[in-house]
């Protein structure tokens, strides 16, 4: 089953409710934390540096890191589709919208 993940999420829980909901805030987690800032952990995380990259290019770049950190420390998902929510090129923003499939 293929589930699109809600990065707007501000809810944390400990123990979740079940495996889906585990591995959707795990990939949620992963997504949403720039790489190098987690003390003794500095390689979790996806590399966000794309300062004045034209928007297609960091687009394309921003997806091949996320689908690289989902690989490597949520190997229970599998990335199905990244897609980009319209916003303002003024405000700078890249905001993915992420389909992954929970691998049974």
């Amino acid at each position: 089953m293929d589930y699109t993940l809600n990065l707007n999420a501000t809810e944390i829980k400990i123990i979740p409710d079940s495996t889906v909901e585990e591995i959707l805030q795990d990939v949620r987690t992963i997504v949403l934390t720039a790489l190098g800032t987690v003390p003794m952990f500095r390689e979790f995380g996806v590399d966000n540096n794309l300062i004045d990259q034209p928007l297609p290019v960091a687009q394309n770049k921003m997806a091949g890191k996320i689908a690289a950190a989902i690989m490597k420390y949520e190997p229970r998902a599998r990335l199905k589709k990244i897609r980009w929510q319209q916003s303002d090129a003024a405000d700078g923003q890249l905001k993915p919208l992420i389909t992954i499939q929970i691998r049974e």
